[in-house]
């Protein structure tokens, strides 16, 4: 997810009053009267005004918080950008034809597919995006081939991440039935701390992901996500003896060479966003601010995946927090007393 009014190309953050360019997936269903409705949505792409000049050049890096783009978004987008930088008009929104734009197999009506859309949105004081602007239709996107492609669950209604920040965005409202429904069913059996988890191992996008958009500004980012794509073949051997066993996995990483427990938590997070934590300094001390944990301690004895499980408990008792990501980002922006984590 990108949160609030960062920019996904150069990492800054949009000042109050300007625009955002923001690239939602959301998914969606059409009923008889050509209405969408909305399940779930997210932000996966922002550009801030300062990329959005040097993006009508065509020089600008896009980036996504959901890779990969598709060349129909990357085409929008720079299409976009030249409408912004020559001043002529965004074109209307129109409804798109019920097709998916990868199979280019016809979409029935009342099953969930993505829509892609482009809008402009104003960032306020607290850095939060309102008031979506020119619309732009971008793609449709069957199930099958959104899951397939970004490793999504249209059916079940989630996305890897969670929706994006726009407040008075409907599309982007926190509408998580399916996911809600069945987090109650399993709290009514046993707590977020008991829940067996099978661990996903991260891709090399998740790698990228974890240094590039949500850690860009640790000390030694690029050293750091460089040598953990050298070593993929280690940490993937980690992740497949213990793929039932959060704290033996963070025990195993932090046992790498050059892996120390921010990294190690922070790769487990990268491919598990929805169920693991990143225990960075601020998300630590977050944490300890706000006493979600006792103690900094998550490698000793079964903390690590019992943590993980209160900061879930959290967020999903949270009606500002809509998934793990948005508390991390909360911690980056407003812990007062970092702490590493032991």
């Amino acid at each position: 997810m990108v949160d609030h009014a960062y920019c996904n190309s150069c990492g800054d953050e949009t000042p109050v009053g300007g625009t955002t360019l923001v690239l939602a997936r959301r998914i969606v269903t059409r009923n008889q009267d050509n209405v969408d409705q909305v399940i779930n949505g997210e932000s996966v792409a922002q550009v801030c005004p300062s990329c959005q000049t040097v993006g009508g050049t065509r020089q600008l890096e896009l980036k996504s918080s959901m890779p990969p783009f598709l060349s129909v978004e990357i085409a929008a987008l720079f299409r976009y950008l030249d409408e912004i930088a020559t001043e002529r008009d965004v074109p209307r929104l129109e409804i798109l034809p019920l097709r998916c734009v990868i199979c280019e197999v016809a979409i029935p009506l009342e099953t969930r597919f993505v829509y892609v859309e482009l809008s402009l949105d104003t960032t306020m004081e607290k850095g939060e995006l309102v008031n979506p602007q020119n619309k732009v239709a971008v793609a449709n996107v069957c199930g099958v081939c959104a899951d397939k492609t970004w490793g999504v669950q249209v059916e079940r209604g989630l996305l890897s991440a969670s929706p994006c920040s726009t407040k008075d965005c409907p599309a982007c409202a926190p509408l998580r039935i399916v996911s809600s429904r069945g987090h109650d069913e399993d709290k009514q059996s046993q707590t977020s701390e008991e829940k067996a988890i099978l661990i996903n191992e991260p891709t090399l996008e998740d790698i990228l992901w974890l240094f590039d958009e949500l850690w860009p500004l640790m000390e030694y980012s690029r050293s750091h996500r460089d040598k953990m794509i050298g070593m993929q073949n280690e940490i993937a051997s980690c992740f497949q003896g213990w793929a039932n066993d959060a704290n033996q996995l963070l025990k195993a990483l932090d046992n790498l060479d050059g892996i120390g427990l921010v990294i190690a938590s922070g790769l487990i997070f990268s491919a598990n966003r929805n169920t693991m934590v990143p225990f960075d300094q601020y998300t630590t001390g977050w944490c300890l601010e706000k006493d979600i944990l006792p103690d900094h301690y998550i490698s000793r004895e079964e903390n690590y995946a019992n943590y993980c499980g209160r900061v879930l408990d959290y967020v999903q008792n949270s009606p500002h927090l809509n998934a793990v990501l948005d508390f991390v980002r909360e911690a980056a922006r407003e812990s007062q007393f970092p702490f590493p984590p032991e």
